[in-house]
């Protein structure tokens, strides 16, 4: 859960806007959608969920999403504000019987945003893929997002050669000076940790 704060502290004894990230899935887990609430009067009431990266049955499968919002870089110009970047894994394929081992399939890194204060993400069907494996290998996890002044973005995740997520592993990061239009070439942050 996020919210927005001005700087300044002109929100102080008003109501902002707060907004909750979470992964919907099917009792079953054979589909999960990553969905935005937001609320308006400090979490009294909550608006219907907002699809922000789509799942579909059995074979892409959203997970750990990361979410935020303008609240440290707010700026001069109200409707940047309502700027939300979200980051999550989409699986696809079949899940190992050990959680250790890789999934089978694709493995992808990727972004979704809304303009719109989160009532509306309009790449939810297709978000942008910032890094993929086949077989997932090497194996990705854990994307966060960061925005910041001038439209920046940053996304960065956990990157490992090896099999299993226990050995060491690489952060690699992309970043965007568009606001999440277009972003650059995949950089390796810290190696072997």
């Amino acid at each position: 859960m996020i919210r927005w704060a001005p700087a300044d502290g002109a929100d102080r004894d008003k109501n902002v806007r707060v907004y909750a990230l979470y992964t919907a899935s099917k009792p079953d887990f054979s589909m999960s959608d990553i969905v935005v609430s937001h609320s308006d009067d400090n979490g009294i009431s909550w608006s219907k969920p907002v699809i922000a990266i789509v799942g579909t049955p059995h074979s892409n499968l959203p997970d750990k999403p990361w979410m935020t919002t303008f609240y440290n870089f707010p700026s001069k110009y109200p409707k940047d504000n309502d700027r939300i970047y979200i980051t999550s894994m989409i699986f696809s394929g079949e899940s190992p019987p050990d959680e250790e081992q890789n999934p089978t399939g694709i493995c992808k890194v990727v972004f979704s945003k809304s303009i719109d204060g989160g009532e509306t993400f309009p790449t939810a069907s297709s978000p942008q893929v910032l890094a993929q494996s086949d077989g997932c290998v090497p194996r990705m996890e854990g994307p966060i997002v960061a925005g910041g002044p001038y439209n920046s973005v940053l996304a960065c995740w956990y990157h490992s050669d090896n099999p299993t997520f226990s050995d060491t592993f690489d952060i690699r990061c992309r970043t965007s000076r568009d606001g999440g239009v277009t972003f650059g070439k995949e950089i390796e942050m810290k190696t072997e940790i």
